[in-house]
């Protein structure tokens, strides 16, 4: 009976040792295509080294790389002591090329080893055109992005504007001002890569703070008083209908914010006037 148990304990003992393996990400296998981790173009990824039970006393990771899955480097050990690493170490991953990584964990005095293959997933297309840079506030563009993405996230100065599967945005909520444009597209692979931003130019719209009839104004020659132009001078200002279809008289530059324009031929008995305001960038209407 004591040397029946005694076998049985040693035939245990001996399984254990056998199913003992070193692993990475989990995975142990003893040719390194057989294990095959991906890495996105230009990022890294964590390699967590390990060991199918108890601790590890000490691991040796050694990595090379081909551009070609012919010509290899050779073996180089990086990567210390840790038991997890970026990889691949020193530089982040090139498109084309192919990494393979070689560790050695040591555990109670014994050895064991496990490889893997790193591939890297090119990033997505990432241009980004517009279809005006110089525009004014409240007008619509449209950002269009290179197709091929599954996502696309269009951001404002890192602010998040729009995401979902369109490869365009268009809007007319841009900040007065200049803002950078981009947009973030992730491939099918799960990839993603930021567009090199798009600065835009947004003028604010000028307008009088108040302009009416003068008291010398003479039936159809109206002189207009008005204040407060904003924007950036010169302007011109000129006088339409309530539907901004005909116009009445010519246009009048004006250098100055404030000030009286004289003799505007405005039919007797019309209703209502819209002023236009207009300077080199952009008008209220």
């Amino acid at each position: 009976m004591k040397r029946t148990l005694f076998i049985v304990l040693i035939m245990m003992m001996m399984q254990s040792s056998f199913s003992q393996q070193a692993t990475i990400n989990g995975s142990s296998c003893n040719n390194a295509q057989n294990c095959i981790e991906y890495v996105c173009e230009g990022e890294k990824v964590d390699l967590v080294a390990g060991i199918t039970s108890g601790s590890i006393d000490q691991v040796v990771w050694r990595q090379r790389h081909s551009d070609d899955l012919i010509n290899w480097t050779t073996w180089t050990i990086v990567g210390g002591n840790n038991l997890t690493i970026q990889a691949p170490i020193g530089v982040n991953a090139v498109y084309g090329r192919t990494y393979q990584y070689w560790l050695r964990v040591k555990q109670n005095g014994s050895e064991y080893w496990t490889f893997c293959e790193l591939r890297t997933r090119p990033s997505p297309a990432t241009e980004l055109n517009v279809t005006d840079m110089i525009i004014c506030a409240g007008e619509f563009v449209e950002f269009n992005a290179s197709s091929g993405g599954v996502s696309y996230d269009f951001m404002v100065d890192g602010d998040l504007k729009k995401t979902g599967s369109e490869s365009f945005w268009s809007t007319n909520m841009l900040p007065v001002g200049n803002s950078d444009v981009t947009v973030k597209v992730t491939s099918s692979q799960g990839c993603s890569a930021t567009s090199t931003p798009i600065t835009m130019t947004v003028h604010s719209l000028p307008d009088v703070g108040l302009i009416k009839p003068s008291s010398s104004s003479c039936n159809d020659m109206l002189n207009w008083d008005y204040s407060n132009l904003t924007g950036t001078g010169p302007w011109v200002v000129s006088f339409w209908d309530p539907t901004h279809t005909d116009q009445y008289d010519v246009d009048y530059p004006v250098t100055t914010a404030s000030g009286t324009i004289n003799g505007v031929q405005i039919p007797h008995g019309t209703p209502f006037v819209h002023i236009k305001i207009s300077n080199q960038h952009c008008s209220n209407f």
